[in-house]
């Protein structure tokens, strides 16, 4: 087959390689020129790669400004949590990429603060972040009620 290692004919190619997109530990092994933005705007365009990034037609991203602390803590978790799976999908591809590994690390040590801030403010962001002996999932209004208790859908 194709994708075989068929040492025979000279067919040496993986799916990675006629693809363009090999993980071969020399290819991109230790190369801090992934040309990222940061976890704002990569949020923002919704890819953390610059050479990937292809606006819609004339279109440009909508700056997202939080209305409040509360907005502003979970918009710091959102963005973390983007470029968290952004690197991981990137390292599906390049898994010797050290530097992308080490990247992802540091966006993971940046999540869980942001977490944690939130959490200590305004409660658990998930079921099992629950600590105490309060159950105070239910407490605090939920994304699509308005502070003052309406919807924001009606």
């Amino acid at each position: 087959m194709l994708f075989d290692n068929n040492d025979g004919n000279g067919f040496n190619y993986t799916f990675l390689d006629l693809a363009g997109l090999t993980n071969d530990i020399n290819n991109n092994s230790n190369s801090d020129n992934l040309n990222l933005y940061s976890s704002k705007e990569g949020f923002l365009r919704g890819n953390m790669f610059r050479n990937e990034y292809k606006p819609y037609k004339n279109y440009d991203f909508v700056n997202i400004s939080p209305k409040n602390d509360r907005e502003a803590k979970m918009y710091n978790v959102m963005q973390y949590e983007f470029a968290i799976l952004d690197m991981n999908l990137y390292l599906d591809l390049n898994p010797n990429n050290r530097y992308a590994l080490n990247i992802l690390k540091e966006l993971i040590r940046l999540e869980n603060e942001a977490k944690e801030e939130y959490e200590k403010e305004y409660g658990p962001l998930e079921i099992c972040d629950i600590s105490g002996n309060d159950y105070d999932w239910i407490k605090s209004p939920w994304s699509w009620e308005k502070e003052d208790g309406g919807s924001i859908y009606v």
